[in-house]
């Protein structure tokens, strides 16, 4: 669950973000793309309920092989992903503005899920990974007109040779280059307002489903989680 705070948010400036990514969520269906469960809100918060990946995200995988880099392999199988997800945003109208590994989560089985989209906008353009120099230089062109996918979108970056061999029809039944360990999923403990009941007058912590001061639930299994 992504908890914003409406304070924190209208100091900011940020309330309209937390709106508009509360509406793409909504508009999502899609297998590398998180699925929108429930939003509601409080007098304090925004929050949004979402699926969850167990596996960490991209910066964390890569940081734990043996070179801290993909093989070509992989880099190729995750950014086709990428590019799926990418390509179907475009189709809604959305611009994801925030690619970067620890955006980019990974699933329990393998396959990834883009996440964050609190920088996306939505708008009527379509617009639109990667490792070879000529991809990435084509990618970055200052002028629209003379970017790779410029004139046919997607379509044009799927023909690059550095995807030759990729079935787009079949990515996501792929089988992915790493499956991760599943990160420990045991509640993070919360601490209990101080008006809140305790025994003794000292307050509690508390883990969501647990026993207060569960064992369990120790922040350090949560080192690659972000808190909002």
């Amino acid at each position: 669950m992504k908890v914003m705070d409406k304070g924190s948010l209208v100091s900011r400036n940020k309330l309209s973000r937390a709106q508009t990514e509360r509406e793409i969520l909504g508009l999502l269906d899609h297998p590398f793309l998180p699925t929108l469960y429930s939003h509601f809100e409080t007098d304090k918060f925004f929050c949004l309920l979402m699926e969850f990946c167990s596996g960490g995200n991209l910066h964390s995988l890569r940081q734990k092989q043996p070179s801290k880099h993909f093989t070509e392999h992989a880099a190729r199988f995750y950014a086709s992903e990428v590019l799926l997800a990418l390509e179907y945003l475009h189709m809604l109208g959305v611009v994801y503005r925030d690619l970067k590994p620890e955006n980019v989560l990974v699933r329990e089985e393998g396959h990834i899920m883009l996440s964050d989209f609190d920088l996306s906008l939505r708008c009527a353009v379509s617009p639109t990974l990667v490792r070879t120099p000529d991809l990435i230089r084509g990618l970055l062109a200052k002028e629209p007109q003379k970017r790779l996918a410029y004139r046919r979108g997607a379509a044009e970056i799927k023909q690059h040779p550095f995807f030759e061999g990729v079935n787009w029809a079949l990515v996501r039944s792929a089988a992915p280059p790493y499956i991760p360990d599943a990160m420990d999923c045991c509640p993070v403990p919360v601490r209990l307002p101080s008006d809140a009941p305790s025994q003794g007058g000292t307050p509690r912590s508390v883990a969501p489903g647990g026993k207060a001061g569960s064992p369990r639930a120790d922040p350090a299994s949560y080192v690659d989680f972000e808190y909002f």
